[in-house]
């Protein structure tokens, strides 16, 4: 909610712990690699009987954008999602770096965000230089972009589309088509070709297990010889 009423881009987080209290060293991290900055924190410790302890973190935090963000992102869903991205990178189900930025700043929930984060992991891997905090950046630069590469990972896999293989492929061209044509408006070369990247290796996907419940590792079969950057020899899978 609002901190204050002369100040509405500044929100109040509240988390609630019972008996062990937290290390606000380690909270802070979580919290501003998701975009906010932690202004002020209020902790209070509470008797609960029986010798049990409860804590409550009370923190001011403000929110890019201003009150304009605030009033658009910062939905009733915006804030579970956010809550539920703060919660995953603070238990260890999600890694906290700097694409956690695009959970409020692409509006894609933390599931979502790893995806990108794998394949961010998987093009280091076969000898891209570029770092992951500059593919971060790139991606969260160019937040439509990277909302559509997640929704074209989406129509290709997603069983709950309920799009048959026609419909599947007819939606995967013509979103192909206008990541295509938004790539030609990115300013930076580099961001251009870290984002081409990211496409070419999301086409170049055949099968995955995000959408099977209870997967915290996500698996990405990929064809190797349909990304033309990757060194030789490249495997046919």
């Amino acid at each position: 909610k609002p901190d204050r009423p002369d100040d509405e881009a500044h929100l109040r987080l509240k988390i609630f712990r019972r008996e062990a209290s937290l290390s606000l060293s380690y909270i802070l991290p979580h919290l501003s690699v998701l975009g906010v900055d932690v202004i002020d924190e209020r902790p209070y410790e509470l008797a609960m009987g029986n010798g049990q302890r409860g804590f409550i973190y009370d923190f001011g935090v403000q929110v890019p954008g201003g009150a304009a963000a605030v009033r658009s992102r910062w939905t009733s869903e915006g804030r579970h999602r956010f809550m539920d991205a703060f919660s995953a990178s603070y238990v260890g189900e999600s890694e906290a770096d700097g694409y956690n930025a695009l959970v409020m700043g692409a509006d894609l929930e933390w599931r979502d965000v790893s995806v990108l984060r794998a394949i961010g992991h998987y093009l280091r891997q076969v000898g891209v230089t570029y770092s992951q905090s500059y593919f971060a950046q790139a991606l969260s630069s160019n937040v439509d972009i990277a909302r559509q590469l997640i929704q074209l990972f989406r129509i290709r896999f997603d069983p709950g589309t309920g799009l048959d293989v026609k419909a599947r492929t007819g939606a995967r061209s013509e979103l192909v088509d206008k990541i295509k044509k938004a790539l030609n408006d990115v300013v930076s070369l580099d961001h251009d070709r870290i984002l081409r990247s990211f496409l070419t290796v999301i086409d170049a996907v055949v099968r995955t297990n995000y959408y099977v419940p209870d997967r915290l590792a996500i698996a990405l079969k990929l064809l190797p010889r349909q990304i033309p950057d990757l060194p030789e020899p490249r495997p046919e899978f």
